[in-house]
């Protein structure tokens, strides 16, 4: 089982362990919010904070929430289901926080929010869910797209959010070969970047990737089904997965164009993934392209329970 739906299961099978009396009385943390922002990376350091000097995601919504509920950021404890890197866009990333008292009105919240926040940065929604939610470790599958812009000259209008290869030539049916190779349970050391403190290499780096498709153009209607346009010359590369390692979408990106662009064969796709050596591989597709596109959760963690009859005062 993976580890995050084991956290997942435990919350849920031991509420003690999380959110116990004890431990809101010693933090202040009572309650719990879900929220959704969009965002444009292009000005940003990432999601995560990095210090006073560096404009993030995480840093900006801290301002805006310390500021509304008049809370420091220790009690706050803000976390998201991913840390993007600098650059990198957001289309639904999920974030929580917690807070001494209930919210009187969530939609006003997130208004009051919209009101502190930059223009490029926007609070899609705020909501009240299960009492154990966590962001990040109840995450169960995670959707990044990566746009492409096959025009030649680009579109000046997807500038920040594409990549523009209209200069070279790709397969496309090589592309879509490659896109597939990724699918299934696979140890992905090979696409997985060393972070920072290098921690991360000493962690599991098997991964399910769900689905690898690529999209002509077009877009997505209300119920979710994408659709094609062909006379476009955008394309989006959507991957689903269960979870990602360090600059995953980002590598595999750039290990797909160079196999659709000639330099490497599919045979050499599979060998690199089989070799699990980072220096093999091409080099990452930019950040600019990268789209945190959706987080889901089990249905569980959306919403908060109604209180049962036995805490119900008469």
């Amino acid at each position: 089982m993976h580890w995050r739906h084991q956290s997942y299961k435990n919350s849920l099978e031991n509420p003690d362990s999380l959110q116990s009396a004890e431990y809101r009385e010693r933090t202040g943390r009572n309650h719990v919010y879900r929220g959704i922002v969009s965002y444009d990376g292009t000005n940003y350091f990432g999601f995560q904070k990095q210090g006073e000097d560096k404009i993030t995601i995480q840093s900006e919504l801290e301002r805006c929430l310390m500021q509304i509920t008049c809370l420091d950021r220790e009690l706050l404890c803000l976390g998201a289901a991913g840390r993007t890197d600098a650059g990198v866009h957001a289309r639904k990333q999920v974030f929580h926080f917690y807070t001494k008292e209930p919210l009187k009105d969530e939609l006003n919240f997130m208004r009051a929010c919209n009101r502190l926040l930059n223009e490029d940065v926007r609070v899609m929604e705020i909501a009240k869910p299960h009492p154990m939610f966590h962001s990040r470790f109840h995450a169960i599958e995670k959707t990044y797209r990566y746009t492409i812009d096959f025009g030649l000259p680009h579109s000046p209008f997807h500038r920040k959010t594409a990549l523009s290869v209209g200069y070279r030539e790709y397969d496309m049916k090589l592309l879509e070969e490659a896109c597939k190779v990724f699918v299934g349970t696979h140890d992905f050391a090979a696409f997985m970047n060393r972070s920072r403190d290098g921690k991360n290499l000493e962690r599991n780096s098997e991964r399910t990737i769900y689905s690898f498709d690529v999209i002509r153009g077009g877009g997505e209607e209300e119920g979710g089904e994408r659709y094609e346009d062909p006379s476009s010359s955008l394309v989006y590369l959507y991957v689903t997965g269960n979870g990602f390692l360090y600059k995953q979408v980002r590598n595999m990106v750039g290990a797909i164009l160079s196999v659709a662009g000639g330099r490497y064969t599919i045979d050499d796709l599979k060998l690199f993934m089989e070799k699990k050596d980072r220096k093999l591989i091409p080099m990452a597709a930019p950040a600019k392209g990268l789209c945190l596109y959706d987080v889901k959760y089990p249905d569980e963690m959306y919403f908060s329970p109604p209180p049962s009859s036995s805490s119900l005062r008469i």
